[in-house]
């Protein structure tokens, strides 16, 4: 979705305290694709803050979903997964935004959320993970 920069920066200044964001020095070099472009557009220090928090919050939120999975609470999950998808977007990860799609949109036309659909979510994270290190 389309975004001002400084409304972004100031959602982030909020979101990340007085304090600032934990350092991520090291945590961009192996970052997807759109991360020279997201520098352009909201500088380097705000693109650090928001891989900081992505690596901080994707993993809440895949726990989350598998958790919601668990109770069998199809719903909660796909809320999650599109939180998630959002969040991944502004990275360009679309491995996990496809997996989170298919969550969405499997619960959207009342199929039954499967392992494999979690499953699949947990590899793509994972994997996104691993591009930022």
């Amino acid at each position: 979705k389309p975004f001002d920069a400084a409304d972004l920066f100031r959602l982030l200044e909020g979101a990340v305290g007085e304090k600032g964001a934990v350092e991520t020095q090291n945590q961009t070099s192996g970052a997807p694709h759109l991360m020279p472009q997201l520098i352009t557009q909201i500088g380097e220090k705000a693109a650090r803050e928001l891989v900081a928090i992505w690596l901080k919050e994707a993993p809440k939120r895949l726990g989350n979903i598998e958790t919601e999975f668990g109770l069998k609470r199809p719903e909660a999950a796909a809320k999650d997964a599109h939180a998630l998808r959002g969040a991944s977007s502004i990275f360009g990860l679309h491995e996990v935004m496809e997996a989170c799609l298919q969550i969405e949109n499997t619960v959207k036309e009342g199929h039954e959320l499967k392992t494999g659909h979690v499953q699949r979510l947990a590899r793509a994270v994972q994997h996104a993970l691993s591009q930022f290190g």
